[in-house]
């Protein structure tokens, strides 16, 4: 009777170390599946900090570069708005020039109309411009065949 209990204990004894080593051999491949897995995804983490390191540097060059350009085209805007200045000034003196020297011009032909005896209707009916018409007032102004008023 000893000999029957002892050997039910041994077998349960064994159907439980049956058990254990099945449960030890389960969580082996389960360790084993999280260790590769977890490889893995160290590998993953790994690549997509150099990715994002990558895109970091590009993002700081393209910033910088962008920031180049900005101050480029700010400078030409100054620039341009400088210029555009000086040409609107030159076209301004220009203009005056223009319409002083026209004025001492028509003045000019005026006066040498008045002196030398020019017929001035002559004149002014080949000159089809306002300018000419300046010319015809200042005949009217002045009396026929004196001497022209300094």
């Amino acid at each position: 009777e000893k000999i029957v209990k002892l050997s039910q204990h041994i077998e349960k004894l064994m159907l439980h170390l049956k058990h254990e080593s099945a449960a030890k051999v389960k969580s082996a491949k389960t360790v084993r599946r999280l260790e590769k897995t977890t490889a893995a995804q160290k590998e993953y983490i790994k690549s997509l900090e150099s990715k994002l390191g990558n895109r970091d540097r590009t993002i700081k060059q393209l910033r910088a570069g962008a920031k180049i350009l900005e101050d480029q085209l700010q400078l030409m805007d100054e620039k341009y708005i400088e210029i555009r200045g000086k040409l609107d000034w030159t076209r301004q003196q220009s203009k005056r020039q223009v319409a002083k020297i026209q004025k001492e011009a028509n003045d000019l032909r005026a006066k040498w109309a008045l002196a030398g005896g020019l017929d001035l209707e002559h004149l002014i009916g080949k000159g089809k411009s306002k300018k000419m018409s300046k010319l015809k007032t200042l005949a009217a102004d002045k009396p026929a065949g004196g001497p022209p008023n300094k």
